[in-house]
């Protein structure tokens, strides 16, 4: 779509010793000038184990379309530091059309060297 739009997120996350919570909230104008949000929440349980399960849900809101409402259940792998894999499988629901997704990806890390 031609347009120019803007998007801007908070994200607060908060860690305990079992459980990860990452909130993320956005506001948007879209390309096609109309206001949007998004609001969703990713849980992570228990980051020392070399598998752990995740959980995310969302809702995502754009003047003009479909109210997007989502839930993904998955887990990730840790293959060594900087290195892990995940797979998800995602319910979504947008106008009446409901999408199912399996998902899966490969996160790696690289250091820029700061900070030291």
């Amino acid at each position: 779509d031609p347009g120019v739009g803007a998007e801007s997120i908070l994200i607060v996350s908060q860690r305990w010793p079992d459980l990860t919570l990452h909130w993320n909230v956005a506001g948007v104008w879209t390309r096609a000038h109309e206001p949007g949000a998004f609001s969703g929440l990713i849980v992570e349980i228990h980051d020392s184990w070399p598998v752990r399960p995740v959980a995310e849900v969302f809702v995502d809101a754009e003047r003009g379309s479909a109210t997007t409402v989502s839930a993904l259940g998955g887990a990730i792998g840790r293959i060594r530091d900087g290195l892990a894999w995940d797979v998800g499988l995602r319910r979504a629901r947008a106008g009446g059309i409901v999408t199912t997704e399996l998902r899966l990806g490969l996160t790696w890390a690289l250091g820029v060297g700061y900070p030291r």
